[in-house]
């Protein structure tokens, strides 16, 4: 296993829903984080970018230009890669490392939503008549990935992958203690809701969204997406989460995953798990109680 990264552009900003769908429905990645930056000046922010690039900038300028005209806007998506097929391109001294389960997606996400061409023209890998304008980066090797974090002022890896031996899933933005498994009445708990503070799960958004109400979470989602928002929460992975449920879900890397609470019953993971609980009128339910 390896963390990548994914940077969606300025030009991809408008597919970014059926981007991130891409990536979640592909095996060999889970989804850490996403966020979204301004990136001031583009031209300084591509080569702070790809100074670790192992290809000098100048043969860099030509394939990133089209990017100056594009918004100055990107969103940036943090992986574990499951399974990383690693082969060894390029020559002499620009010889790295490249993972195909990154090729290939990135050639998947470009093929379907980079700029289109007027003409079949065609420039492998891509299919004819796609411009080589890409919506979407991807790195190379971890290293990259430590340096792309570094860039946007992000923690470095270490952070991200120090629950990731822990016995109980815990989340990246969470602090592993010590913790005691509780039963937990689901009206006790409570959650923060952005701009309405702590409350009730039947006054959340995402209880709504499994009543049937789906335009409030959606635009909750939308309005803090990449920003209070870092997680794979769109609505159609809400769908998802809807339509398979299981209260005994067990991870694929067998961690116990439960909803995780503060000694106060704050949630602090799981609010999406709790509205579909609470919509299938379980009362009392395990919690992982730090």
């Amino acid at each position: 296993m390896r963390y990548d990264n994914f940077i969606i552009w300025g030009n991809g900003l408008n597919y970014v829903p059926s981007i991130v769908s891409m990536i979640r429905d592909d095996s060999n990645f889970e989804i850490i984080t996403m966020k979204r930056f301004e990136t001031g000046d583009m031209e300084t922010f591509i080569k702070d970018i790809y100074a670790c690039d192992p290809y000098p900038w100048e043969h860099l300028v030509a394939k990133t230009r089209y990017l100056l005209q594009s918004p100055q806007e990107i969103v940036f998506i943090l992986v574990k890669n499951l399974n990383p097929n690693e082969i060894i391109k390029g020559k002499g001294d620009f010889e790295h490392r490249e993972c195909v389960n990154v090729i290939n997606l990135k050639v998947k996400i470009r093929n379907q939503f980079n700029p289109r061409w007027n003409s079949n023209h065609r420039i492998l890998p891509l299919d004819a008549g796609v411009s080589h304008a890409h919506c979407i980066h991807g790195s190379d090797y971890e290293d990259q990935t430590e340096h792309v974090l570094k860039v946007l002022g992000l923690p470095d890896l270490n952070y991200y992958k120090r629950n990731d031996d822990k016995e109980y899933y815990f989340p990246y933005h969470i602090d592993y203690k010590t913790p005691t498994l509780v039963k937990k009445n689901i009206d006790t708990l409570k959650i923060n809701i952005i701009g309405a503070g702590i409350v009730s799960i039947s006054d959340t958004p995402h209880f709504g969204y499994v009543n049937g109400d789906k335009q409030i979470y959606i635009n909750y989602f939308y309005n803090n997406f990449g920003v209070s928002l870092n997680e794979d929460h769109f609505p159609e992975n809400f769908d998802k989460l809807i339509e398979n449920f299981d209260i005994n879900y067990k991870r694929e890397d067998g961690k116990i995953n439960r909803i995780i609470i503060n000694s106060g019953g704050r949630v602090l993971d799981g609010a999406h798990r709790l509205a579909i609980m609470k919509k299938q009128k379980y009362e009392e339910i395990e919690c992982i109680q730090i």
